[in-house]
């Protein structure tokens, strides 16, 4: 398969501990990817931080991107995940925030596909 290439809907569950897991999408579109970089701060560069609330928007935002199924016996959408206990929010914030950068080339593997098309 060449370079162009249809986002994946394809799925794979995320084990958070004690029976409980996550559903998450392995592919992310390009409007997926976009939607996230509108949460990022206007400043963002190598030493930007997120203030609270922009970590809260951004981590809100790859639930909805991200997030096809769960342990809970309620549907996955944004409510029932902002009515999370905060220590349960935190788990599921933290096994998405390494799902995503699992998904994204790195600088390294960036700069390795920029070789020569011939």
């Amino acid at each position: 398969m060449g370079i162009l290439k249809l986002a994946s809907n394809e799925t794979t569950k995320l084990d958070l501990g004690e029976g409980d897991f996550l559903e998450v999408r392995n592919g992310v579109s390009k409007r997926d990817f976009r939607l996230l970089i509108d949460k990022l701060p206007d400043s963002w560069g190598d030493d930007s931080k997120f203030t609270p609330g922009q970590m809260d928007d951004f981590s809100t935002a790859l639930f909805e991107m991200l997030v096809k199924g769960w342990s809970l016996d309620v549907e996955p959408d944004v409510d029932s995940y902002l009515e999370l206990e905060r220590s349960a929010a935190a788990a599921v914030d933290a096994a998405l925030i390494e799902h995503f950068n699992g998904l994204t080339p790195s600088q390294e593997e960036r700069s390795k596909s920029k070789g020569s098309s011939k």
